[in-house]
């Protein structure tokens, strides 16, 4: 297990380098569907906590992994309703004319953080059900893992 960590390490410190090296930016390959990065998208060197179910050392079981990706598959399919909404209604409220419209435009801001806030809501439910179906040592096991990350993301900035 020692063993499997400190080889996991070593990878994520390649991965630092390289993402220290690549311009900082959204990748449109790290894109999903819609063009929207999400919560799986770009944190910072492209890595975030959803791509590490790929990790052989967490051995996750069939059971598991089916349930992860039925979780994540609801995920985004509430997320992409939302953000096809955001998309739009893009906030721009102008009374006739192109006058500026106070109202209208504080009642579209409004729509738009109550939209935002359903997003977070969505990204917190689909990781408290992910971590139900995790064991207490594969949690503990990502939770180190993201230290881990957040440590080289730091090293990149600085």
């Amino acid at each position: 297990m020692k063993r499997t960590l400190m080889a996991l390490a070593a990878g994520l410190v390649l991965v630092a380098a390289a993402g220290c090296a690549q311009p900082y930016g959204r990748n449109p390959e790290m894109m999903g569907a819609g063009g929207s990065a999400g919560w799986h998208g770009v944190h910072g060197m492209g890595m975030g906590w959803g791509m590490m179910w790929d990790d052989p050392a967490l051995g996750l079981t069939q059971e598991q992994r089916a349930g992860i990706a039925g979780v994540q598959a609801e995920f985004r399919r509430r997320q992409s309703a939302l953000m096809e909404k955001m998309h739009q209604d893009d906030g721009h409220s102008t009374a006739p004319e192109g006058l500026f419209d106070e109202p209208a435009a504080r009642k579209a801001y409004d729509a738009m953080a109550e939209l935002q806030r359903q997003l977070f809501e969505n990204s917190l439910e689909e990781r408290k059900q992910i971590d139900r179906l995790l064991t207490p040592q594969q949690r503990e096991q990502i939770q180190m893992q993201m230290r881990q990350l957040q440590q080289l993301q730091q090293m990149c900035r600085g």
